[in-house]
């Protein structure tokens, strides 16, 4: 797929909607047995000569219980960065929606021909997932409906609960995007959704190593202190 998307995207919406559908309910197959794939894109979607999608590699993929099909890189980053879901980034194993952030994330390099994170290195682009704001769909690519846009926004919230719940949903949003909450383009996206960096969980991490050498510091002289009486 990632040769058919440069020699395609952008896609008119409705080809752009009829592809992702195919995957979503294959995967959404997946979930309903019990595997997340956590490791989709574009590299591992073949696209038949009749346009239809095959999903391969699911040597990241978890079965029910969480536990691991296949990992053969042993890391905590299990993803690729530009399709790496936030809660992937800070180290977490995922769930269905997970997968759901992915799709979102081909859906709308479908659309407009490029990811909507992107950086310099693995690092730069991953720090994008968890801090950036999210870009609007329909200012990416003037002339997309808002509902079009809302639902790839949704797909591409951080906070998993704010995603669709499960990819049956997600599909049931493409088949009447009449019913997409639009307001999701005001309030989880653009500067919106960008998250400060003392937020961060690389913040908090930070905190809480000054805060450890601080009373390290303090216990020392206090002990000092007690030696010099």
């Amino acid at each position: 797929m990632r040769d058919w998307v440069r020699d395609h995207a952008p896609l008119p919406p409705e080809e752009a909607v009829n592809l992702i559908r195919k995957i979503a309910d294959a995967i959404a197959y997946c979930h309903e047995h019990n595997v997340i794939h956590r490791d989709l894109k574009p590299e591992n979607i073949l696209i038949t000569p009749g346009g239809e999608p095959i999903i391969i590699d699911f040597g990241l993929a978890l079965t029910k219980g969480a536990h691991r099909v296949t990992y053969s890189n042993l890391s905590n980053a299990a993803g690729t960065p530009e399709y790496m879901a936030p809660e992937q980034v800070d180290g977490q194993r995922g769930d269905q929606r997970t997968d759901l952030y992915a799709l979102g994330i081909m859906f709308y390099e479908l659309l407009t021909g490029q990811p909507p994170f992107t950086g310099d290195s693995p690092m730069a682009i991953m720090a994008q997932h968890t801090r950036a704001p999210i870009p609007r769909l329909d200012r990416a690519r003037p002339g997309l409906s808002p509902q079009l846009a809302a639902i790839v926004a949704r797909c591409l919230q951080r906070n998993p609960d704010d995603r669709y719940p499960d990819l049956r949903a997600f599909i049931a949003a493409l088949d009447h995007p009449e019913t997409a909450d639009v307001s999701i383009l005001d309030k989880g996206t653009g500067a919106a959704s960008a998250v400060p960096f003392w937020r961060t969980q690389t913040a908090t991490v930070l905190g809480t190593i000054a805060l450890v050498i601080v009373v390290v510091i303090v216990l020392a002289f206090a002990s000092q202190a007690l030696h010099a009486r």
